[in-house]
């Protein structure tokens, strides 16, 4: 196979193939790829984990198409899963607070919001989302005890 491929261009010369993926995925900040053969090396198989900014962009985007079909716990749950994987990924939780709070789960947004800070997220939009929520409920010692939040973080 490895012949016929390398005839039709598909491939190069052997023993160059895994390095040059390992590489690849190195360079473009991917988790390593995985090899797996049997013990008569009568197959292989190889997993090339997706980049976790990818699988961020994937789950915002599966979670905004249920969503907007009217899925809004289906579309919760999925951003939750992602999220616990990813618990400092500013994206995701800023998506959870918005559609907790626009589903009336105030508690989900708080719990959210305390698991990104726990995890040492670095950007201001989670905070901000919960934020502008309190201000248009006219709270706004809340608004500002999340916005001390923010500087708490920046200062850390």
């Amino acid at each position: 196979i490895g012949d016929f491929l390398k005839e039709l261009r598909l491939a190069e010369r052997r023993g160059t193939g895994i390095p040059r993926i390992q590489r690849k995925m190195r360079e473009n900040g991917s988790p390593e790829a995985i090899f797996d053969f049997d013990e008569h090396r009568t197959y292989f198989r190889a997993t090339l984990p997706v980049h976790p900014r990818y699988r961020v962009v994937h789950t915002l985007r599966e979670a905004g198409h249920l969503w907007l079909n009217g899925e809004k716990r289906p579309a919760l749950e999925l951003l939750e899963r992602s999220f616990e994987q990813q618990p400092d990924e500013a994206a995701l939780a800023t998506q959870i607070i918005e559609y907790a709070l626009a589903s009336g789960d105030e508690a989900l947004a708080w719990r959210t919001l305390d698991a990104f800070e726990a995890a040492g997220g670095g950007s201001g939009q989670p905070f901000q989302a919960l934020r502008q929520f309190l201000l248009g409920q006219h709270r706004f010692r809340e608004a500002a005890s999340v916005l001390d939040r923010i500087r708490d973080a920046d200062e850390a």
